[in-house]
């Protein structure tokens, strides 16, 4: 069971909307998935809602709602089974939830949007990874992945992604361009392929299922090296 926490140090750079594609995507490809609402906005409950409302939630994707940090640990081995991804949205600020959950996890992800200020905080998300690498005596893999960029990257976000990637950051490619469909999730529910028609779309399904298998082909190396 791989578990994937999507995380940051700074609230609003898309930790949920990046918790869904990655949720909705991989329950297209055939993967039981769970999500975990640790965010007290409870934004993946609300997508859930949606799904509800329209009678599209997507097979294999389920929600665990309401974790905190005395339950988190216990939960996600609870829900540790051959085939199932557990994927833990976080809220946006450093606390002993986020210790935990990163404790468990197999990658965690940092999205983060094109400006310096946002991946300046994020990149502190790092210092809690090495914390909690210091108190577990293994690495902790860790990505980012830059999220609602433009189609023209502006001379900010090129410089945000040079950034990270001189301080050795793993950045996952493609970026997630900011896409009408994409905020749809909360509205519509449903995934990318059951949402009203939109100009975008066959472009936000085709950089999602990118996303997916970028995020896949990390983790599958991981467990890989893990098992070795």
């Amino acid at each position: 069971m791989p578990c994937l926490v999507v995380t940051s140090a700074k609230g609003g750079v898309g930790k949920t909307t990046a918790s869904l594609i990655l949720g909705t995507e991989f329950a297209h490809a055939g993967y039981e998935v769970k999500v975990i609402d640790c965010d007290p906005n409870r934004s993946a409950t609300r997508y859930f809602r949606a799904c509800n409302e329209n009678g599209n939630r997507p097979e294999r994707l389920e929600l665990v709602e309401e974790q905190d940090k005395s339950t988190i640990v216990k939960t996600i081995r609870d829900l540790d089974r051959d085939g199932t991804i557990v994927i833990v949205d976080l809220p946006g600020a450093s606390s002993q939830l986020m210790s935990r959950a990163i404790s468990m996890a197999d990658l965690v992800i940092t999205p983060t949007k094109p400006q310096k200020v946002d991946s300046e905080i994020g990149y502190e998300t790092t210092e809690l990874i090495r914390e909690e690498e210091e108190v577990l005596g293994r690495k902790v893999h860790h990505s980012f992945v830059l999220n609602e960029t433009s189609y023209v990257a502006s001379k900010e976000a090129k410089g945000v992604e040079q950034g990270l990637v001189a301080q050795g950051i793993d950045l996952i490619k493609p970026d997630l361009t900011k896409r009408v469909p994409y905020s749809w999730l909360f509205t519509f529910g449903g995934d990318l392929r059951t949402m009203p028609p939109h100009s975008g779309t066959e472009k936000a399904q085709m950089q999602a299922a990118l996303f997916r298998d970028a995020v896949l082909e990390r983790l599958t190396r991981i467990l890989n090296e893990e098992a070795a």
